[in-house]
C-alpha cells in the first residue's frame, strides 16, 4: 500500500513543493552568463515566480531602475534580471555540519532507534547536543545522519505534511509506510534537480499492530528490513545485528544490542561522541530517552598500538615515539647540514623543516638536541648567548645571557612536554673543568619556567681526576634521565643530579679509557644508558648500564659485538673493494631502538641493525673522509605533533 492508495484526495501533498504546484505559478529561469559575471556570480539556477504578484513587483522594480538610471536601454529586461538575482536559490553543493550513524531494529513490541548527538563541522566535532531522532505524526519515528540543516528542511516538509493531513479530520492518519514512500520521492526528486538533501534517513513506526522499518539514502535508494543502519553503521553495526538480532527481542535486550553497536561505533568512528539517545515507538506512541553516555574501556592492545602490522599504513614509516628522522651534522662552527635517517623520513616530516638552521637569523653553533628542539650558541659570544630553536615550526626563543663566562663548558639540554596542557619547558645546565684535580665545580643552570640563570657551587665527589675537554664532541651531554644529566669525560661518566643538587661520576666498562673521543659513544637508547667503543680495533663492543641512575648498584653488561670489517666487506657498493682497515669516525645510538646503531665510516653514514644484520646507506658527505673526521652528529627526534615554546 502506498500513499496514493491510502489518501487519494491528498496526492498533491506528496511533494514539498506541492503548494507551488497547485497554484501553477512556478517556472525556471537562468541568468545569462555575462550578466552573472557582471554581478560577480557564477553559474547558478534561479527559480522565479511568474505570478501576477511577481509581475507587479517586477514593474515596480523597473520604475525604480528608471529613477536611478534614466534612459538605460532594456530597463525592463535588466530589472527582471536583477530581481531574479535578488530572489535566487543557491544550490547546496556539499554538507557543512553533519551527524554520523543511526541504527534501527525491530523488537517484540515495536521499533528502536539509536543515534549519538554529535555534529561535525568538517573534521571537527563542533556540536555535542544535536538531536537527530524526531517523531513524525502519531505512528512514525525518524532518524537522520548527514547534513543537519537538510534534516531540519526535511522536518519542515514533514510538519507541513502532517499538519495538512490533520486538516482533513477524516479519521485517517499517515502511517510509517506512507511517510517512508513520501521521503523516498522527496530525496529522489531533489537528487534529480542536482540539489540533493545530504541525508541518509531511517524511518520506523507501528500502525495497526504492523511494525515497519526502512531507510532512504540521499539519492532515493530505499528498502525495508528487520534492522537498518546509516553511515559507518552499515559496515560496523550491521554485522553485529546479523549475528545477534532475533524477532523476539525484549525491550531491554534491544537496548543492550543497540548500545553494543553504538559502543563499537564510538571506538571506530572518528565523528562519534559518547552522548546518545535511544528512541522507541509502539502502539502507545513515541518515547525518546534523555541523553546518556556508555561505559568504555580504552586499554585494549589495539588502542594502545593501533598500527601494529598495518603494512599499508603511512604510520609504519614512523619510529615509536620519539621518532628519529635525521641528523644535524656540524661540519664547522659556522656550517651545518641535515640528512634523514631513512628514505621514509621525508614522507613523515614533509618540507617544513629548516634543514640549514638559517631561519634563526644568526650564525650559530649547534650545541645539543632534545625532543625536537635544538640548543644553539651564537658565534663569537664565548658561549654566553644561547637560542632554543624548533626547526620544524621555525620558532626561536632567545635565552638571557649567562652571567658567568666559561671557556668550552660541558653543556646539558633537555625539553619536557606537558601533553595535558600543551606546555613545553626546557632546562640548560653548564659547567667547566679547568683543572685535573679541582675540589669543586660551579653548575650554572637555566630553567624556562623561571626564566633566570642560577648557579650552584658543588663539592666534587669523584675519586679520579677530571679532564678538561680537548674535543668538542664530549662537551654536549649524552642524555638526561629524570633530571639527571651525564657526560663522557675520558675515563669517566660525569653525572649531575639537578633534583638533589649533587655531582658524581661512574667508571667506564672494563676500566676503559680513550684518547680519541669519536672512537666511543655514550647515549640513551630505548630508555637504556648505552656505551659503545671500538678502541684500537674495528670491533665495536656495546654495553648497557643496569640499575642506572643508582650510584652504588649500577653495573655494565655487554649487549652485542659488531665486526665493522665484516660489515664493510659485505657492502662493496658503499665502500669499494679491498678497503682494508676502516676507522669508525662517529657512532650514534638510535634514541628509541637499542638494536640500531649509526656509524660514520670513510665519509659515509650507515645504519646497522644488530637483530637482522641489515646495513643501509643513510648519507654520503661526498668529500674525502679525512675532511669529515671532525664532523659532529646530533640525532633529531620528530615528535608526533610539532610543538611551540
Amino acid at each position: 500500500m502506498n500513499v496514493m492508495d491510502s489518501a487519494p484526495a491528498k496526492s498533491s501533498l506528496m511533494s514539498p513543493e506541492s503548494d507551488i504546484q497547485r497554484t501553477q505559478c512556478k517556472s525556471t529561469s537562468y541568468v545569462p552568463f555575462g550578466v552573472a559575471q557582471w554581478f560577480g556570480l557564477e553559474t547558478f539556477m534561479l527559480e522565479v515566480s511568474s505570478s501576477k504578484l511577481l509581475a507587479s513587483e517586477s514593474k515596480g522594480f523597473a520604475f525604480w531602475v528608471e529613477l536611478v538610471a534614466p534612459g538605460l536601454p532594456s530597463v525592463g529586461y535588466l530589472s527582471y534580471v536583477m530581481f531574479a538575482i535578488l530572489t535566487c536559490t543557491v544550490l547546496n553543493r556539499y554538507p557543512y555540519v553533519t551527524g554520523t550513524s543511526v541504527v534501527g531494529i525491530k523488537y517484540k513490541d515495536g521499533i528502536l532507534l539509536a543515534a549519538d548527538m554529535g555534529g561535525s563541522y568538517g573534521s571537527t566535532i563542533r556540536y555535542k547536543s544535536v538531536e537527530r531522532l524526531k517523531p513524525v505524526g502519531k505512528h512514525s519515528l525518524l532518524g537522520a545522519s548527514g547534513e543537519i540543516s537538510d534534516f531540519q528542511e526535511i522536518m519542515k516538509y514533514l510538519d507541513e505534511l502532517i499538519l495538512y493531513d490533520n486538516m482533513w479530520d477524516d479519521g485517517n492518519s499517515l502511517g510509517p509506510k506512507e511517510v517512508h514512500n513520501y521521503l523516498t520521492r522527496v530525496m529522489y526528486n531533489r537528487r534529480n534537480k542536482f540539489n540533493p538533501l545530504w541525508n541518509s534517513l531511517v524511518l520506523g513506526g507501528v500502525k495497526n499492530g504492523q511494525k515497519y522499518l526502512g531507510t532512504v539514502s540521499m539519492i532515493g535508494v530505499h528498502y525495508e528490513d528487520n534492522h537498518v543502519a546509516t553511515g559507518f553503521g552499515n559496515h560496523l553495526a550491521r554485522p553485529i545485528l546479523r549475528d545477534e538480532w532475533h524477532e523476539n527481542l525484549s525491550y531491554e535486550e534491544g537496548v543492550r544490542l543497540l548500545e553494543k553497536c553504538m559502543r563499537v561505533l564510538l571506538y571506530r568512528d572518528r565523528s562519534a561522541v559518547n552522548k546518545l539517545q535511544i528512541a522507541k515507538i509502539t502502539e502507545e506512541g513515541v518515547t525518546i530517552s534523555q541523553p546518556y553516555s556508555l561505559k568504555t574501556f580504552w586499554n585494549f592492545a589495539a588502542f594502545q598500538n593501533p598500527t601494529v602490522g598495518a603494512e599499508g599504513s603511512w604510520r609504519r614509516f614512523q619510529w615509536p615515539e620519539p621518532y628519529l628522522l635525521g641528523f644535524f651534522c656540524l661540519e664547522k662552527r659556522s656550517q651545518s647540514c641535515f640528512f634523514y635517517s631513512s628514505k621514509e623520513s621525508p614522507l613523515v616530516i614533509g618540507s617544513s623543516l629548516d634543514e640549514s638552521v638559517n631561519f634563526i637569523g644568526e650564525k650559530v653553533y649547534i650545541v645539543a638536541s632534545s625532543n625536537g628542539f635544538l640548543l644553539c650558541n651564537k658565534l663569537r659570544s664565548r658561549q654566553r648567548v644561547y637560542y632554543v630553536y624548533n626547526p620544524a615550526t621555525r620558532q626561536r626563543l632567545d635565552v638571557p645571557k649567562t652571567p658567568i663566562s666559561m671557556d668550552d663548558p660541558y653543556v646539558g639540554f633537555t625539553c619536557k612536554v606537558d601533553e595535558d596542557h600543551g606546555i613545553v619547558s626546557f632546562t640548560i645546565v653548564r659547567y667547566v673543568i679547568s683543572e685535573h684535580y679541582q675540589s669543586s665545580i660551579t653548575i650554572e643552570s637555566f630553567s624556562s619556567e623561571i626564566n633566570v640563570w642560577t648557579d650552584y657551587k658543588l663539592i666534587v665527589d669523584v675519586p679520579h681526576a677530571l679532564n678538561p675537554s680537548l674535543d668538542e664532541t664530549s662537551l654536549s651531554s649524552a642524555g638526561v634521565v629524570d633530571g639527571i644529566f651525564f657526560w663522557l669525560n675520558y675515563t669517566l661518566i660525569t653525572i649531575y643530579d639537578s633534583v638533589n643538587k649533587c655531582f658524581w661520576a661512574l667508571e667506564l666498562p672494563e676500566n676503559l679509557f680513550f684518547y680519541y673521543p669519536r672512537s666511543c659513544c655514550l647515549g640513551l637508547s630505548g630508555g637504556e644508558l648505552c656505551f659503545a667503543s671500538n678502541r684500537w680495533t674495528t670491533t665495536i663492543t656495546c654495553w648497557r648500564l643496569n640499575n642506572f641512575p643508582s650510584r652504588d648498584n649500577a653495573k655494565w653488561v655487554i649487549k652485542y659485538v659488531i665486526n665493522v670489517a665484516t660489515v664493510i666487506k659485505k657492502y662493496p657498493k658503499y665502500f669499494g673493494v679491498g678497503v682494508g682497515f676502516a676507522k669508525v669516525q662517529n657512532m650514534v645510538f638510535h634514541p628509541a631502538l637499542p638494536h640500531i646503531l649509526y656509524l660514520q665510516i670513510k665519509g659515509k653514514v650507515i645504519s646497522y641493525d644488530v637483530k637482522t644484520h641489515k646495513t643501509e646507506l643513510v648519507y654520503d658527505f661526498g668529500v674525502a673522509w679525512r675532511k669529515t673526521k671532525c664532523y659532529k652528529l646530533f640525532s633529531y627526534e620528530w615528535p608526533q605533533w610539532p610543538r611551540l615554546l
